[in-house]
């Protein structure tokens, strides 16, 4: 149901990476730490997890679990939950419905 809801049909890679690009452009900001520079795309579900409930983050942009992260916070988080995050906790129980 949430892949249903939140994914675009027919995405290629490259779309995807435009997609992800223009949300970087459109924030402008790190959520975490409030840096401008170095700016980069962070799933807040990772990559990883998604992949365990069939969702494919590399074709479908999925703008809700999207968050922008300088590269430094990125690497930080690398793949695990931030549980401090509220959309965290969001996401996953409606992942898990």
């Amino acid at each position: 149901e949430l892949e249903d809801k939140n994914k675009l049909e027919n995405t290629t890679k490259g779309t995807v990476q435009s997609l992800q690009l223009a949300f970087v452009k459109d924030k402008g900001i790190c959520e975490r730490c409030g840096n401008t520079k170095n700016l980069t795309y962070e799933h807040i579900l990772p990559v990883s997890l998604l992949a365990d409930f069939n969702i494919d983050a590399k074709k479908e942009f999925w703008e809700e679990n999207g968050q922008v992260y300088c590269y430094a916070c990125n690497q930080m988080k690398g793949c695990r939950l931030d549980m401090s995050n509220p959309k965290t906790k969001e996401l996953l129980i409606k992942l898990l419905q």
